[in-house]
């Protein structure tokens, strides 16, 4: 059914109900977030030395809290895009420090698929004016799914190119690949193929459609390159002049 469609009960039943998902998204995202905050620091052993058995349950806590903390952000960002009202700031951000952030908040699966990320000679001393946190997401999302759709022992280039039109950051696996015929659907909401169902299956297929939506909202876009069985090229096109799409000029993807 599309929106001209719907009686006014109906809307305003969707706008209630969008509504009720932000704030139940929210209200989990807090508390979840300090619990990982939290949990950090027992791990990192700021409150006290711990045995290798108490850091292995905690690094298992950990990860599911993240799970949550991740699933909780994407509600937020999905809530906030169909609002057409996320929060957007402008800061320098170097790219070195968004890899080893990503790096940071996936050292869980990072170790058990016992892969590494590796930053090219590219990446250094360059900087891009975006906002830190959709940055991030951006590169976190590219680390994470080479990790989920990759063998373990991988090694995942991050390139960087830089020009005066822009900076665009590359993330490259040799993992599953996504067939030919699927490439129209990526970036979906909720689509996922089923390949990558079977090696992930708490994937939801939020995580490409919010840093696709967020990519275009900033005046960037991300493209990529992928065949099955022959791993996958994911970039993102950030201008070197801010671009944002103003909320009336319309929404995303």
């Amino acid at each position: 059914m599309s929106e001209d469609s719907k009686t006014d009960d109906e809307r305003s039943a969707s706008s209630a109900m969008s509504e009720y998902i932000g704030v139940i998204a929210h209200r989990i995202h807090t508390p979840v977030t300090s619990i990982r905050w939290q949990l950090e620091s027992l791990i990192d052993g700021t409150m006290g030395e711990l045995t290798d058995d108490q850091k292995e349950t905690l690094e298992g806590i950990y990860n599911s809290i993240e799970s949550l903390n991740e699933f909780s952000r994407a509600i937020l960002y999905v809530y906030e895009l169909e609002k057409d009202m996320p929060m957007i700031k402008s800061e320098e951000v170097s790219i070195s420090d968004l890899i080893k952030r990503a790096e940071k908040s996936l050292g869980v699966l990072i170790k058990e698929k016992k892969s590494r990320v590796v930053p090219e000679k590219s990446v250094e001393g360059v900087s891009i004016t975006a906002d830190p946190d959709i940055a991030f997401m951006i590169v976190r999302t590219f680390v994470e799914n080479s990790l989920r759709y990759s063998p373990e022992d991988s090694e995942f280039p991050v390139l960087v190119k830089d020009s005066d039109e822009g900076t665009i950051i590359t993330v490259e696996d040799r993992g599953i690949g996504i067939p030919m015929e699927k490439h129209r659907h990526i970036g979906k909401k909720f689509y996922r193929t089923p390949e990558a169902k079977k090696l992930w299956t708490d994937g939801v297929g939020l995580n490409l459609y919010i840093a696709m939506n967020l990519a275009e909202r900033t005046g960037g876009k991300i493209t990529f390159e992928s065949d099955e069985g022959k791993g996958a090229k994911f970039s993102w096109f950030v201008p070197k002049r801010k671009k944002r799409r103003q909320p009336w000029e319309g929404g995303g993807k």
